[in-house]
């Protein structure tokens, strides 16, 4: 995978699985979403590294093996879903 590939990869864990949290949301979740693109840095190579980014698809394949993601993705994730509960 280029690296302009798996860039484009993390950003679709942006759609924060099932919280509602995007990428075109304003300032206030943006903190937490390069968390999480961090956190899940592995876990999108690892899983999700042949799906092409857009359309919700990374967000989907994450849904998919949820039960397998890092404990950090895991927090990461939910941690911006507690932020958003917040706002």
């Amino acid at each position: 995978m280029t690296k302009n590939a798996f860039r484009a990869s993390v950003c679709g864990v942006t759609i924060l699985l099932s919280s509602g949290v995007s990428a075109e949301e304003p300032a206030p979740g943006r903190g937490g979403l390069a968390k999480v693109r961090e956190a899940c840095r592995a876990d999108i190579a690892q899983f999700c590294g042949n799906v092409k980014p857009g359309g919700g698809r990374i967000r989907d394949c994450l849904r998919a093996y949820a039960a397998n993601l890092s404990e950090a993705c895991k927090a990461a994730i939910e941690a911006a879903r507690e932020r958003r509960r917040q706002s």
